[in-house]
């Protein structure tokens, strides 16, 4: 079983969230998609970041027809792991973004829900 963890759909917003392009982790999507081997997709949800209905529909869209996917979980974000990043001295870009609302949580799943299945809302 693979898992991918595709953090946005949009290649700028995937930069600007993690500093990399999504292209490589697009190319593992398509490639174990290519395989055959069953797949499992997570995605965080981060207010203001990856919660915009636009980005979820292309999102959705995007692996809609992946016969490989078994799975898709939202995963909503919390500030856990902030203090690694104060411990590295680093700026942490997420330090002040509050945890998904019910309402977020609940389009994120109606979006998704409409192009998979197994949708599970951890």
């Amino acid at each position: 079983m693979g898992l991918i963890d595709v953090k946005h759909i949009n290649d700028e917003m995937h930069h600007q969230l993690t500093g990399l392009t999504n292209k490589n982790t697009l190319e593992v999507a398509a490639y174990r998609e290519s395989t055959g081997k069953p797949m499992w997709l997570r995605y965080v949800l981060v207010p203001g970041w990856t919660d915009q209905p636009e980005y979820l529909e292309e999102w959705g869209q995007y692996f809609a027809n992946y016969k490989t996917v078994e799975r898709i979980e939202i995963i909503p974000f919390h500030p856990l792991g902030s203090q690694k990043w104060e411990l590295l001295k680093m700026n942490y870009l997420l330090k002040d973004t509050p945890a998904p609302t019910a309402e977020s949580k609940a389009e994120a799943f109606t979006v998704f829900s409409k192009y998979f299945k197994n949708v599970i809302l951890k």
